[in-house]
């Protein structure tokens, strides 16, 4: 049985500049995964559109910037990758 849930990872954690690249993995025979950026309120910071993958290892990078294009205030944000309806989480503690 192929696990639908993708295997996800975040680098570096805590971030306090530049990039963090969230690592994750598609099964095999899964459609493309979303990421989305939460904040701990549950409002989206930033979605990513999927990417054609349709399995195997991936990378997004984000750049701790928001939809409006500005840098994410310090504090704790969920990282989500959907993956046919099934959802992982992984989160991410940013700093100044």
């Amino acid at each position: 049985l192929n696990n639908p849930i993708p295997s996800l990872s975040v680098y570096p954690n805590p971030a306090s500049c530049g990039n963090v690249v969230i690592s994750y993995e598609i099964a095999k025979g899964s459609s493309a995964a979303a990421i989305t950026i939460y904040d701990l309120q549950g409002k989206k910071v930033r979605q990513f559109a999927p990417s054609g993958l349709v399995s195997g290892l991936s990378k997004q990078v984000w750049d701790l910037m928001d939809e409006s294009g500005s840098r994410v205030p310090a504090g704790t944000y969920l990282a989500v990758v959907e993956e046919n309806g099934v959802r992982s989480r992984a989160t991410i503690m940013v700093q100044n």
